[in-house]
């Protein structure tokens, strides 16, 4: 029975070693075979990465673990899922992916809802680890100017990252598309890791602030409230906003007039 060996390119310095995951990364390969009928597209699942990197990872002696965080934002309930690589030397590499819970969709009951944004937020981490290039998937595949990639990017380096989570929450397709648009062809994962970061602080920064403002609330510290709203940036308090309940949140507003 013939077996799929790794392809072990020999560099021209016999000092310079290939990493586990760089001869991963080079060899992998994930056909789009899946097929959307309704939006007419192949793509690759969750399930396809796997089943392809199972008989590396064994040739390899590495192992994979795929892990998911919940996270609610206001009413919207976000996956987190870490792909974390142990090479044969037991160094490790970890990837970030994210998808957001729909509110609803049809065919679906509550379960399968969640267990759709997990596979989907596992999937974009595995893509990310082992670089597999996701040119049309899932999301819808949008006209980006250079103009809106440029400012992506901008807004990536000057760290902004509650501009950078909104954008995800409030236009997930165009996230997704600029994402794909602005990741350069070297530092893939590096590139990810900063952003999924990036996404993860404004997130965490969001849920500190908000669990202060529900103390102060609880107190009815005026003083406390007025001090922690003006300390926030315009896109700040709108993720803030969302942690807040209908009550919390008219508890405020009769504090800032």
């Amino acid at each position: 029975m013939n077996e799929k060996k790794l392809i072990d390119i020999q560099p021209e310095s016999p000092a310079y070693i290939r990493s586990d995951l760089q001869k991963i990364q080079a060899n992998i390969v994930v056909g789009k075979n899946q097929y959307n009928d309704f939006a007419k597209f192949n793509y690759r699942s969750c399930e396809d990465i796997l089943q392809a990197v199972k008989p590396l990872l064994d040739e390899m002696g590495c192992t994979l673990t795929l892990t998911d965080q919940v996270l609610q934002v206001g009413d919207r309930i976000y996956f987190r899922a870490e792909a974390t690589f142990r090479d044969s030397q037991s160094n490790i590499n970890s990837v970030f992916g994210w998808a957001r819970e729909p509110l609803d969709r049809k065919g679906m009951d509550e379960s399968q809802i969640s267990g759709a944004a997990s596979s989907y937020a596992r999937k974009y981490a595995l893509s990310g680890l082992f670089l597999l290039d996701d040119n049309k998937d899932a999301d819808s595949v949008l006209n980006i100017t250079e103009a809106e990639i440029d400012q992506f990017t901008d807004m990536i380096e000057a760290g902004e990252a509650a501009k950078i989570f909104l954008m995800q929450a409030n236009d997930s397709e165009k996230y997704i598309a600029l994402v794909k648009a602005a990741t350069p062809k070297a530092g893939k994962v590096k590139f990810k890791e900063e952003l999924s970061d990036l996404v993860m602080s404004a997130v965490a920064s969001a849920q500190t602030t908000a669990g202060y403002l529900k103390e102060m609330i609880e107190k009815d510290d005026a003083s406390g409230i007025r001090e922690a709203v003006e300390e926030l940036d315009p896109e700040e308090k709108q993720i803030v906003w969302r942690q807040l309940n209908p009550q919390e949140q008219d508890h405020v507003r009769e504090i800032m007039k």
